[in-house]
C-alpha cells in the first residue's frame, strides 16, 4: 500500500496545506504536457497545411503565434493554480498575482497584434488593390502603425496601473493632454493630411485641370497628384 498520509490537510509548506501544494504541482506539470503537446501535434498540424499553399503569409502568421499562444496555455495554467490556493494567500498578494497574469496575458495578445500588424497591412494592401478608390491606399500603409501604436499603448497603460498604482483613467487624462500638447503643435500637418483625404475622396482635382491659384496671375495646369 502506498502512504498518503503525508497528503493531510494539516501538514503544511509555507502555511498552505500540502495536498493544495501537491495539487498545484499536478497542474503545472499537466500544463506544461499539454503545452508541448500542443506545439507537438495542432501547431505541427498547422504549420503542415499552411506549407502547401502558395502564399507565405500564413506561414509567416503561425510562426508569430506559436510562442505566444504557448505562453497564454503556460498563463492560464498558473491561473488555475492560484485558484487553488487563494483561501490561502493575503488579499493585497492575490490582487498582486491577478494583476500581473493579467498584465502579461494583455501583454501577450498586444504582441501578436504587434508582430501580426505587418502582416495584416499586406492584406489590407493587397485587397486596396482591387478597389477603383485611391482613398483605401492612401490610409492603408498607416494602418500597422496604428495598430502597433494601440497595442503598445494598452500595455503601457495597464503596466502603469499594476506596476505605478495609478488608475488607468488618470493615464488616459495624462496621454490625452500630451496628445492635445503635440495636437496643437502637429496641427497644420494634420490640417495638410485631412485635405488629402477630402481631395483624393471627392476627387476636387484631377490631372490636366486647368486652376487659377491665389497669388499667381497665369492659369496652372495640374500634372499630377501625389499624397504630399
Amino acid at each position: 500500500l502506498i502512504d498518503i498520509s503525508w497528503l493531510n490537510s494539516e501538514v503544511t509548506v509555507a502555511d498552505i496545506p500540502i495536498l493544495k501544494v501537491f495539487l498545484v504541482i499536478v497542474v503545472i506539470t499537466l500544463v506544461q504536457v499539454f503545452r508541448k503537446l500542443f506545439s507537438a501535434i495542432i501547431i505541427g498540424y498547422l504549420e503542415n497545411l499552411t506549407s502547401q499553399t502558395e502564399t507565405e503569409l500564413d506561414d509567416e502568421l503561425i510562426a508569430i503565434l506559436k510562442r505566444p499562444l504557448n505562453l497564454l496555455i503556460v498563463i492560464a495554467g498558473v491561473a488555475i493554480a492560484k485558484l487553488i490556493i487563494v483561501t490561502e494567500l493575503n488579499p493585497s498578494i492575490n490582487d498582486t498575482i491577478d494583476s500581473l497574469i493579467t498584465l502579461i496575458a494583455i501583454a501577450t495578445v498586444a504582441w501578436i497584434i504587434f508582430r501580426a500588424s505587418p502582416l495584416l497591412g499586406e492584406v489590407l494592401g493587397n485587397l486596396a488593390l482591387e478597389t477603383e478608390t485611391e482613398l483605401d491606399d492612401l490610409i492603408v500603409p498607416y494602418l500597422p502603425k496604428l495598430f502597433q501604436t494601440l497595442a503598445v499603448a494598452i500595455v503601457i497603460l495597464k503596466g502603469g496601473e499594476v506596476l505605478l498604482g495609478a488608475s488607468a483613467g488618470a493615464l488616459v487624462g495624462l496621454v490625452g493632454g500630451t496628445g492635445i500638447t503635440l495636437g496643437l503643435l502637429l496641427k497644420d500637418i494634420v490640417y495638410d493630411w485631412f485635405c488629402t483625404v477630402i481631395i483624393f475622396s471627392d476627387q476636387l482635382y484631377r490631372p490636366n485641370d486647368i486652376l487659377m491659384a491665389k497669388g499667381i496671375d497665369k492659369l496652372s495646369q495640374v500634372k499630377s497628384i501625389g499624397v504630399r
